[in-house]
């Protein structure tokens, strides 16, 4: 067996990163440029959200596969920063080739013994940074910039106006500003319907990311302005029966169950197997089979079910007798829409129709009801339940790319809305004089920290970690001190150029940056950068704010890939074997 071995160096990872970065570059910030994409099947998707444009291009290269891998792990979890991501890693890969290429020219700088023995060097320095200087020191620097909001029923108006702020930047640049408006009206009513207590928000959050399939349906073919709120959720089937004067029944109380089976069949107890000789063994067979779902027909009569919602499909027969007993039906369900509905309403589906049929088993609708949208019908289930106002957010988009960038820019705004809430994250490593900066008592209630956008956080790391360069001893922690330093600053750097304004001509954004630096020490806060015109200003009065445990996160995620990518010395290909023949006969 022959395996190939390539070697990997950091000239090689620059390279790959700066492809990356030269694709998803002038899509940062509110005036971001758009992508199009245009896949073997000839479809076609104009967006300018980093993962999506990412995952299209089918990387051929493991290091460039690795990295993408690492940006959608991370985009997974907090909905954002997957072109920062990219951004922040090419500029630290840059500033680490220069630092390699400076210290074997200058002897005296550094001990001469080797590259990549200084890269393993490097990597222990950012693995210290990671571990012991970002959730201290960094993050008590940032805690001084951010807005903390408490999340309880007393203070709604202020939290409304918070992920109102949070949201609208999550979507800035990925939506033109008509467009974000609209569907950050959208999810700010949801949530408003939704959520039952502003103390449950977090828990309710996460049940609605967990399932965000259920409670978002796409529609194609109607325009964006009409999407919608509706309560209750939507069944994506229609109906496969439906009762008699269903229509003049359909806005009265529905009692339904759920059904994972199917109803013209069943299993007994033991495997067996019936051997029917005759004609009349048959017919009895036969009957018997009808008697069973006649029984449990009549069970769901006495209880008074109107509706049943099945995953398999029913047979002409069983939808024959449901019509007699005034039961719809509506079969093919998804699994998951089946365990969605179990667990909002806390019901317990059937999995076998000779069961008997309790209290546990019914639910309750307000209504039930036939929708039409565009040319799709559905089945508008009025379900409620003790946890959460149950409601849907209706997406819609002229044609498929546009809808399911709709889609992708509600779902990531609600998980930014999520990283808002998970302050713990960025709170447990701090001392109770350090959390005193804010008058933070950790487990108290539920709290958000968001810090103001437009490069503050950026702007406050590169302060933080150039007094920590100045102080430190060792070289080589205070290389990594100084290389995230300048790296951190490609990020506002990026906003700036992308605002493509007369000020972004006239002046350059180190002009900028010895601004911020200066009105910092008059006004006592750091400004950021208008991404719109390119002019510092306090982000913060602009409605700009990015969650605080993101920003932490950013930085956590890309230093472990960085590690990783140092300490990769070569690639070694390994060829798929086949299996002889006497392997086979040995299996």
């Amino acid at each position: 067996m022959t395996m190939d071995s390539v070697g990997v160096d950091i000239p090689t990872c620059v390279s790959i990163c700066k492809s990356l970065e030269n694709i998803v570059k002038k899509s940062i910030g509110p005036n971001a440029l758009h992508t199009m994409i245009s896949t073997a099947t000839g479809k076609v998707l104009i967006t300018s959200d980093g993962l999506t444009i990412l995952k299209s291009l089918h990387l051929s290269h493991p290091i460039g596969r690795m990295i993408v891998d690492a940006v959608t792990s991370h985009h997974r979890i907090t909905g954002n920063n997957s072109k920062s991501f990219i951004l922040l890693l090419t500029e630290l890969l840059k500033q680490i080739q220069h630092f390699t290429e400076k210290s074997t020219s200058q002897s005296n700088f550094i001990d001469r013994s080797g590259s990549r023995q200084d890269l393993i060097r490097l990597a222990h320095a950012f693995h210290k940074l990671q571990i012991e200087i970002l959730p201290r020191g960094i993050v008590v620097d940032l805690l001084k910039s951010s807005t903390v909001t408490s999340v309880n029923q007393e203070t709604h108006r202020n939290v409304k106006t918070t992920y109102q702020a949070i949201i609208t930047t999550s979507m800035a640049g990925k939506l033109n500003p008509q467009t974000s408006e609209i569907f950050m009206n959208l999810v700010c009513d949801f949530l408003s319907t939704s959520v039952k207590e502003t103390g449950c928000l977090y828990a309710n959050l996460m049940q609605i990311i967990e399932m965000f399939e259920q409670f978002c349906v796409e529609v194609v073919g109607l325009p964006m302005s009409e999407s919608r709120i509706l309560e209750g959720i939507l069944l994506q089937q229609d109906f496969a029966v439906t009762e008699d004067n269903f229509i003049e029944h359909s806005d009265d109380p529905c009692k339904f169950i759920l059904v994972d089976c199917n109803l013209s069949e069943f299993k007994p107890d033991v495997d067996s197997t019936l051997n029917l000789e005759t004609q009349s063994q048959l017919t009895k067979a036969l009957e018997f089979k009808s008697k069973i779902m006649m029984r449990f027909l009549q069970q769901c009569q006495s209880q008074g079910v109107r509706l049943i919602v099945s995953t398999q499909r029913f047979s002409e027969m069983a939808l024959f007798l449901c019509k007699k007993f005034g039961i719809s039906v509506t079969h093919c369900a998804p699994e998951d829409t089946i365990l969605h509905l179990a667990s909002l309403c806390e019901l317990f589906p059937i999995y076998d129709i000779q069961e008997c049929l309790t209290s546990e088993n019914v639910g309750v609708a307000k209504f039930c009801q036939l929708l039409t949208l565009g040319a799709h019908r559905f089945i508008h289930l009025g379900v409620q339940s003790e946890k959460l106002n149950i409601h849907q957010i209706v997406v819609c988009g002229p044609i498929h790319g546009l809808c399911r960038q709709y889609y992708n820019c509600v779902l990531n705004s609600v998980k930014s809305l999520k990283t808002w809430l998970q302050s713990e994250m960025v709170l447990r490593d701090l001392s109770p004089s350090e959390l005193s900066i804010k008058k933070l008592t950790p487990g108290k209630q539920p709290i958000g920290i968001c810090i103001p956008g437009g490069g503050v956080a950026e702007f406050v790391m590169y302060k933080t970690l150039q007094i920590l360069k100045d102080s430190e001893s060792d070289a080589y922690l205070k290389a990594a001190y100084s290389i995230l330093g300048e790296a951190v600053l490609s990020i506002p750097r990026t906003i700036h150029e992308n605002s493509n304004s007369s000020e972004y001509k006239q002046k350059s954004f180190i002009c900028r940056l010895l601004e911020i630096k200066s009105l910092w020490d008059i006004e006592g806060f750091a400004m950021g950068v208008n991404g719109r015109n390119g002019q510092i200003c306090n982000t913060a009065e602009l409605g700009v704010f990015d969650p605080l445990v993101s920003k932490v996160m950013l930085i956590n995620d890309v230093l472990s890939l960085l590690q990783q990518l140092l300490r990769i010395e070569s690639m070694i290909s390994v060829p798929t074997l086949k299996s002889s023949q006497s392997d086979l006969q040995n299996l």
